[in-house]
C-alpha cells in the first residue's frame, strides 16, 4: 500500500518529467522556428499542451514610455482574460504581476498561491472565476539586458517546485538566445533583402532610362551595355560586349569616334553628334581613370536625337506657316501686352512690318472695352471662341475677326505662359451668312414643300410650309426621325429601293406619291421631284432634296378621299381576316398530319381483302379533301407555299366550268372551246385557279347587263416566232394559252396600262379594292408565265395568258399507286423535334414501327440540349420550322456547329415561316410540307438519308 511520502514523491516525479518534457520539445521549437512569431506561438503551445498548464505567453518591453508589456505567443485555454487587462513592468497594480516583475528585476518571479498572495491582489478574482493557482515569470536577456519576460501559469497551488523551475529558467535562457539568433537572422536578411534590391535598383534604372549607356576599355573594347545601346547598336548584344566602339557606328564615323577617343585620354569630355542613316544620335562620353590617374576607358551616354531633330525642323516649318498664314495670329504675355503679331495680322490691322510691338497692350487693338473681360475669362476658362471687333490702326475703322483666344501653360507646371490667338477675317463670312439668310427665306416661304436629308435618310429639314402640310409644329425639334418615317409604312422599302435606285442612276426621282400627315396618319398625295446635293469639290453625293406639290385639289373632291380611305380600310380587313385563316389553317395542318399518318398506317397493316379497307380509304380521301380546302385557305392568306405539279390544263378547266359558272350568274353564258390534244403544264393548281376566278369576276363585272365568257385553250410551238420568241415574250419553248373572253365594256389604252397597279379600279366607291388583277398579274409570274390584255372600249376584252408547255408525265391509277408502294425500313436513329405532342407522338410511332430508332425533343432548346450529348449518335433531325423559344433555323444553325455534316429535315404548314430556308445548303436538307400522309413522310425520311 502506498504512503503520503509515495504519493508525494510520484507527483515531483511527473512534475519534473513534464518540466523535462517542455524544455526538450521548447528547445526543439526554438531549433525549428523559421521566425519570430513561429517560436513563440510553438514554445507556449508546448508548454500548455504538454505541461498541462492552463496558458503561458511571453510578455515583451513596450516601446513607448509608459513601461507596458506587449503580449506575444498567447496559448491556453483561458486566454481571453487577457483581452481585457493591461499588464506593464513598473510600479503601478499592473506591474505587480509575475510578469512585470521579472522584467523589472531580471529575476525569476514566482506566485505559488495566487487566492492568497499579496501580489496577487489585482487578479485574485480572475484567479478565483478561472480555476488559475500559481503563475511563473521568467527574464528573457538579450546582451545582459531584459526585454520580456516567459509567462506561465498553473491550474494548481504552488504548481512549480524548485527542480521544475530551474529546468524552465534555463528554457527561458535559451529562449532569450534562440529570439536573439532569429532577430540577427532577420536583420541579416534584411540587410542582404536592401543589397540584392539596391543592385537591381541600379541595374533596372540602367536597363530603364531611354538613353543607351556603354561602358569601354582603354582599347575601345565594350565590356557593359545597357538594353537600350543594344537596340542602338548594329550588333545583337552577344556581339556587342567584347566588341570595338567604332564599329557600332558604322564605317562612315570611324574617323569621328577616333579623333574624340584621343581627346577622352587627354581628360576631356567628348560631346558629338554622329548620323547613322535615317537616325541622328548625340555621344556624350565620359573619361574614366585610374587610381594612379592614367586613362582606362570610358562611360557613353548615347540618346537618339532623330525626334529632337524632326521637332526643330517642324518648328521651323510651323514658324513658317504662321509668318505665311492667311489669319491672323497673335502672342501676348497674361498681362495683356503683346509680344508677336504675324505679317497677316499687322497688314489686317494696319501695322507696319518692322514696327515694334513693346509695350503695346492688346486693349488698344480694339475700339471698345471687350478686351479685359475676353482676357479674363481666356484665363479663366482656358480659351475663348466667338466673334470680335478689332481697330485698324491707320484708318480707325472697325475689323471684324471670328477669334479663338486661347491659353498657353508651362508644360511642367501647367501655369499660364502666354495667351494666343487665331481670327480670322469675319467680311466675307458675314456677307456669306447674308445670302443664306435671303435663301432660307425664300425656302421657308415657298408654296411648295421642301426638305433635305442626308443619303440615309435622317438629319431631315422641312421648310414651313411642308411642317403644315404634313400636320409638324413649326417649332418641333426632327432629329431622329428619318424622311421616310413620313411614307406609308407598307410601301417605305419599296420607295426606298426606288428613290434611291433612280437617284444614283439618274440624278432626279419625279413621281406621283403620297407622305402622312404626321398627327392623323392621313395619305396626302404628293408631285415629288427629288435630286442629290453633291459636294462641290469631290462631287459625291451629300444629301437628297425634294421639291413636293400638294396634288389633293388636282386629284378632286372629299368623296375621291373617302373612296381612298375605304378601299385602304377594306385592304386591311382583308389582310387581318388573311392573318387570321392562315393562323387557324396552320392548327388544321398539324391535325390532319395526325389523320393522315394514322389511317395510312392502319391502311397498311390491312390485308387486301379486309373490308374495313374502304372505311380507312374514305378516312385519307377525307383528309386529302380537308388538306385541300386548307390550301385555298392558305392560298387566300397569301401562306400557301407553291405546289408546282404536272397536269392537263383542259382537263383541269373542265372541272372547274361548273364553279366558274355559278360566280359569274345565270345572266353570263359561258363558252368553252378546249383542245383535245394534250395541254400539260407545270404550275400550282390553286393558282390558276385563282387566276381563272379573278378574270371571270372581272369579266362579269364588265357584263351587268349579261353577255357571253368564252373559255379556250391551244398549244403554240415556238418554231412559229421568229427567233423562238412568241409575241407573249416568252423564249424558246412551246407555250400552252388560254383565253378569257368577255363581250363587256372594254378598256383603253390608257385603263390597260395601269391595269395590274395595285389599288387602280374603275369601279365605283365599295365595289371593288383595285388588288383583283394586281394578285393575277403575281401569280402569273410565279408561274413562269406571261399575261396581255386586247381591249377596246365597247367590244370587250381579251385576257391572254401563257405558260410554258411541260412534257407528258407517265400516269398511273391511284389503285395502282397504292398496290405497288411499300413502307420503306430503316435502321438510322433520328431526333424528331415537334412542339405538337399529337403530331410528335404520331411522328415517332410511325418511324418506330418501321426499325427506326427516335429521339425526341419538344422545343428548340430542349432540341440543342440533346443534341449537345447525342450528336454523334444522330443520322437525321426532323425539325419543325416554327416552334416556342428557339425557331427551327436557329436549332439548324446550331446542328451546323456541332455536326457539319448532319442532314435535316425541315417540316411546316406555310412558307411564310421559312423564308429563312432558302438560303440553306442543298446537300442534306430537305423539306416537306404539313399536311403529310405516311408515303410522303416515309419518302421524304428515305430521300434525305440515301442521299
Amino acid at each position: 500500500m502506498s504512503t503520503p511520502q509515495d504519493c508525494l514523491q510520484s507527483t515531483d516525479v511527473k512534475k519534473n518529467y513534464r518540466a523535462m518534457q517542455i524544455c526538450a520539445l521548447g528547445n526543439e521549437a526554438i531549433l525549428r522556428a523559421k521566425d519570430e512569431e513561429e517560436l513563440l506561438h510553438s514554445l507556449c503551445r508546448v508548454t500548455v499542451q504538454e505541461g498541462g498548464h492552463k496558458f503561458a505567453y511571453v510578455g515583451y518591453v513596450g516601446d513607448d514610455a509608459g513601461e507596458m508589456v506587449e503580449l506575444q505567443g498567447v496559448f491556453g485555454e483561458n486566454d481571453s482574460f487577457l483581452e481585457n487587462i493591461r499588464l506593464s513592468w513598473g510600479s503601478d497594480e499592473w506591474g505587480r504581476g509575475v510578469t512585470g516583475m521579472a522584467i523589472s528585476t531580471g529575476k525569476i518571479s514566482l506566485i505559488k498561491d495566487l487566492l492568497q498572495d499579496k501580489r496577487a491582489e489585482r487578479w485574485k478574482e480572475d484567479a478565483r472565476r478561472y480555476g488559475f493557482g500559481s503563475s511563473i515569470g521568467l527574464p528573457l536577456f538579450e546582451d545582459g539586458r531584459v526585454f520580456g519576460a516567459l509567462t506561465i501559469v498553473s491550474a494548481d497551488v504552488d504548481g512549480f517546485d524548485e527542480q521544475e523551475v530551474q529546468l524552465l529558467e534555463r528554457l527561458a535562457v535559451n529562449l532569450g538566445y534562440g529570439i536573439q539568433a532569429l532577430r540577427s537572422k532577420a536583420i541579416y536578411q534584411e540587410a542582404e533583402k536592401k543589397t540584392r534590391e539596391r543592385e537591381e535598383f541600379f541595374n533596372t534604372v540602367l536597363e530603364s532610362i531611354p538613353e543607351g549607356i556603354v561602358v569601354c576599355e582603354s582599347n575601345g573594347v565594350i565590356t557593359y551595355a545597357n538594353r537600350r545601346m543594344v537596340e542602338i547598336a548594329t550588333p545583337v548584344e552577344d556581339e556587342l560586349l567584347g566588341s570595338k566602339c567604332v564599329e557600332m557606328f558604322g564605317e562612315d564615323n570611324r574617323q569621328i569616334m577616333i579623333h574624340q577617343k584621343k581627346d577622352r585620354a587627354k581628360g576631356v569630355i567628348s560631346k558629338y553628334d554622329l548620323e547613322v542613316d535615317p537616325k541622328t544620335f548625340a555621344i556624350h562620353a565620359i573619361p574614366l581613370t585610374g587610381e594612379d590617374g592614367r586613362f582606362v576607358g570610358s562611360v557613353g551616354v548615347v540618346s537618339d536625337i532623330t525626334e529632337m531633330k524632326r521637332m526643330q525642323e517642324k518648328a521651323t516649318k510651323l514658324a513658317s506657316v504662321v509668318e505665311n498664314s492667311g489669319d491672323l495670329i497673335g502672342l501676348a504675355d497674361t498681362k495683356g501686352m503683346t509680344t508677336y503679331l504675324n505679317p497677316f495680322g499687322r497688314k489686317l490691322l494696319g501695322i507696319e512690318p518692322e514696327s515694334s510691338l513693346e509695350g503695346v497692350h492688346v486693349s488698344q487693338l480694339t475700339p471698345r472695352d471687350g478686351c479685359e473681360p475676353m482676357r479674363s475669362q481666356v484665363l479663366a476658362d482656358g480659351q475663348w471662341r466667338g466673334e470680335f471687333e478689332l481697330l485698324h490702326q491707320g484708318t480707325g475703322e472697325p475689323v471684324y475677326v471670328e477669334m479663338h483666344a486661347f491659353v498657353i501653360r508651362d508644360e511642367h507646371t501647367g501655369e499660364p505662359i502666354a495667351l494666343a490667338n487665331i481670327s480670322r477675317d469675319n467680311r466675307e463670312r458675314l456677307e456669306v451668312e447674308r445670302d443664306h439668310t435671303r435663301l432660307l427665306t425664300v425656302l421657308e416661304e415657298s408654296p411648295n414643300m421642301v426638305s433635305t436629308a442626308n443619303l440615309e435618310g435622317g438629319d431631315v429639314y422641312i421648310n414651313r410650309f411642308g411642317r403644315k402640310l404634313l400636320g409638324i409644329d413649326l417649332d418641333a425639334d426632327l432629329t431622329g426621325l428619318s424622311i421616310f418615317d413620313f411614307v406609308p409604312e407598307d410601301r417605305r422599302e419599296n420607295a426606298k429601293q426606288q428613290i434611291y435606285t433612280t437617284l444614283f442612276e439618274e440624278g432626279v426621282w419625279r413621281k406621283e406619291f403620297p407622305l402622312c400627315h404626321y398627327g392623323t396618319g392621313e395619305p396626302i398625295p404628293f408631285e415629288m421631284h427629288a435630286f442629290l446635293i453633291t459636294d462641290p469639290k469631290t462631287g459625291e453625293p451629300m444629301y437628297i432634296a425634294n421639291v413636293a406639290r400638294d396634288l389633293r385639289e388636282q386629284k378632286g373632291s372629299e368623296e375621291e378621299r373617302k373612296r381612298l380611305q375605304a378601299d385602304l380600310l377594306q385592304v386591311q380587313k382583308m389582310e387581318s381576316i388573311g392573318q387570321l385563316v392562315g393562323g387557324m389553317a396552320h392548327d388544321f395542318n398539324n391535325i390532319l398530319s395526325v389523320v393522315m399518318t394514322n389511317a395510312g398506317m392502319l391502311k397498311y397493316s390491312m390485308q387486301v381483302e379486309d373490308e374495313r379497307l374502304k372505311f380507312v380509304r374514305q378516312i385519307l380521301s377525307s383528309a386529302d379533301r380537308g388538306a385541300e380546302m386548307i390550301r385555298r385557305l392558305m392560298t387566300f392568306s397569301r401562306k400557301q407555299p407553291m405546289k408546282l405539279e404536272t397536269f392537263d390544263l383542259c382537263e383541269y378547266i373542265e372541272k372547274l366550268v361548273p364553279f366558274i359558272a355559278r360566280l359569274v350568274g345565270e345572266r353570263v353564258e359561258i363558252e368553252t372551246h378546249l383542245k383535245t390534244c394534250p395541254n400539260f403544264i407545270r404550275a400550282d393548281r390553286l393558282h390558276i385557279e385563282q387566276i381563272l376566278m379573278n378574270l371571270a369576276t372581272n369579266a362579269r363585272d364588265a357584263m351587268p347587263n349579261g353577255g357571253k365568257l368564252i373559255l379556250s385553250t391551244e398549244t403554240v410551238a415556238h418554231q412559229q416566232f421568229p427567233g423562238g420568241i412568241m409575241e407573249c415574250g416568252l423564249v424558246g419553248c412551246d407555250c400552252v394559252r388560254v383565253s378569257v373572253q368577255d363581250t363587256g365594256c372594254g378598256m383603253d389604252d390608257a385603263v390597260i396600262e395601269k391595269a395590274f397597279d395595285p389599288f387602280f379600279t374603275t369601279k365605283e366607291v365599295g365595289k371593288g379594292t383595285g388588288l383583283g388583277l394586281s394578285t393575277v398579274y403575281g401569280l402569273v409570274q410565279q408561274n413562269d408565265a406571261k399575261i396581255l390584255f386586247e381591249s377596246q372600249p365597247g367590244e370587250g376584252t381579251t385576257a391572254r395568258i401563257c405558260f410554258p408547255a411541260a412534257p407528258v408525265p407517265e400516269h398511273e391509277t391511284r389503285e395502282k399507286q397504292e398496290a405497288s408502294t411499300g413502307l420503306s425500313h430503316g435502321s438510322e436513329t433520328i431526333l424528331l423535334v415537334e412542339d405538337e405532342e399529337e403530331v410528335r407522338e404520331t411522328g415517332r410511332t410511325v418511324l418506330e414501327s418501321l426499325g427506326y430508332t427516335v429521339h425526341e425533343a419538344y422545343d428548340g432548346v430542349d432540341a440543342v440540349e440533346k443534341l449537345q450529348s447525342l450528336h454523334d449518335k444522330i443520322d437525321l433531325v426532323i425539325l419543325d420550322v416554327v416552334m416556342p423559344r428557339m425557331s427551327g433555323k436557329e436549332v439548324f444553325d446550331r446542328v451546323r456547329e456541332l455536326n457539319p455534316g448532319m442532314k435535316v429535315l425541315f417540316t411546316s404548314g406555310y412558307t411564310a415561316d421559312i423564308v429563312d430556308l432558302d438560303n440553306l445548303p442543298d446537300s442534306g436538307v430537305a423539306f416537306v410540307a404539313k399536311p403529310m400522309s405516311v408515303d410522303q413522310l416515309l419518302l421524304a425520311v428515305r430521300g434525305v438519308l440515301d442521299n
